[in-house]
């Protein structure tokens, strides 16, 4: 699409954009910034928190259907007895979830950051780097 396609002459003989100003400048821009970065602070804080907590969690086998489904990676007591059946311990696997998910959220927020360096300028860009970095990987519970 070239520029022409996008303006057109008015009765004046004067170009008319149809294209949507989405552009914060000044004292906007600084608002904007600010907020956003008071958001994802305390969101990835509240990440690396959550995480010793998440470790112990899923170590132990959840007691009812509603705790095994409602947090990704809990186990039955039956899923830990055949875990450590296949020589494979519960620590190890709590490990190895805490570092995937790890990844995950770290891969999520490098996404809203890179977003965030790139169009900081732009109001469009809010929502979608606010949501990668406020929701996380589907099925991350510490976020």
């Amino acid at each position: 699409m070239d520029r022409s396609d996008t303006e057109q002459k008015s009765a004046g003989g004067a170009l008319v954009s149809s294209a949507a100003n989405t552009r914060l400048t000044g004292s906007w821009l600084i608002i904007a910034r600010a907020v956003w970065l008071a958001l994802v602070i305390p969101s990835l804080g509240l990440f690396v928190a959550g995480l010793p907590a998440y470790y112990q969690l899923i170590q132990r086998a959840c007691g009812d259907t509603v705790s095994c489904n409602a947090l990704a990676g809990v186990l039955t007591a039956k899923e830990i007895q055949a875990l450590t059946t296949s020589g494979f311990s519960v620590s190890a696997y709590a490990a190895l979830l805490i570092i995937f998910l790890t990844i995950l959220t770290f891969l999520w927020c490098g996404i809203g950051f890179l977003i965030f360096w790139r169009r900081s300028d732009d109001w469009l860009s809010l929502p979608p780097r606010h949501l990668s970095l406020s929701s996380g990987p589907p099925g991350c519970p510490p976020c």
